[in-house]
Parts: structure tokens; C-alpha cells; sequence
């Protein structure tokens, strides 16, 4: 699983490699996406200053 494969948005991640060679979008639980977005927010406000990020978590969090 990569963050590139994971649209918090829509709630969606997409598996590009399935055992039968289709790809499958799995839509995330509401559990599944808190933990997602607590998880991005860790990982991002380690690479940028968290002043920078937690606006736009928080404005991303809220839009949802």
C-alpha cells in the first residue's frame, strides 16, 4: 500500500495488484479513514514544519 494508491477524499485505495491481475478499489471504513488520516498526518508532519500541514489537515478533516 502506498499514500499514492489511497484517495482520503473519496475514501477509496486502490489495489493495482490483485492475485487475478485486476485492479480493485476498496472503499474505507469510517474507522479505516481516521486512522488513515491520523497516520498521513504523522508521517507528513515529520517531512514539513507542523505549522505548515495541520491547517490543511484540519481543513481536509472538516470538509469530510
Amino acid at each position: 500500500m502506498q499514500w499514492a494508491d489511497v484517495n482520503l477524499k473519496r475514501g477509496e485505495w486502490l489495489i493495482k495488484e490483485t492475485k487475478n491481475g485486476t485492479p480493485q478499489t476498496v472503499t474505507l471504513s469510517p474507522e479505516a479513514l481516521k486512522v488513515s488520516y491520523a497516520t498521513k498526518y504523522v508521517i507528513e508532519s515529520r517531512q514539513n514544519p507542523p505549522h505548515s500541514f495541520f491547517p490543511k489537515m484540519v481543513e481536509e478533516w472538516a470538509s469530510n
